[in-house]
């Protein structure tokens, strides 16, 4: 798999456009309907890539749903890509030492945060990408406690 060129972008859009098919009209229905791209599976299937094309297409940035690229230093299998050089950002990466114990609700209310002020604020489409289940639950169904936390 391969990420999309900027060139190859456009080639789309036109074709997009061709067809009738407005995406300004698309992103707006789906920033008033609160929608979020997800992108999740098992490691080593391109999902960094995909995540990088789609975001790049949609003028939008990543959040990160991997349970490892939340730290520093913890690069090798975690296919931290350099999103910056296709001009997207990407969050929820190398935000903490290996010693922090990051629960889920941490994970969940600084996620929601970045959501609210870097995505919702400016009307981009939040694009998640990462293999952690339980993350993208507790961000997408808002999950109030995790196992053993105290009611």
């Amino acid at each position: 798999m391969e990420i999309v060129k900027a060139s190859e972008f456009k080639e789309f859009i036109n074709t997009l456009k061709k067809n009738s098919i407005d995406l300004d009209l698309l992103k707006d229905k789906m920033l008033n309907r609160k929608k979020i791209i997800v992108i999740c599976g098992p490691t080593g299937i391109g999902k960094s890539n995909l995540g990088i094309s789609i975001s790049g297409f949609l003028g939008t940035d990543i959040i990160s749903v991997d349970s490892m690229q939340i730290y520093r230093g913890m690069d090798i299998g975690t296919d931290k890509i350099n999103s910056k050089k296709y001009g997207i950002k990407q969050y929820m990466i190398d935000l903490f030492d290996p010693d922090h114990k990051l629960t889920v609700m941490e994970f969940r209310n600084i996620a929601k945060q970045i959501i609210s002020q870097e995505f919702i604020k400016f009307r981009k489409i939040p694009v998640m990408v990462g293999g952690s289940g339980l993350y993208i639950k507790a961000i997408i169904d808002d999950l109030d406690k995790g196992p053993g936390e105290d009611k």
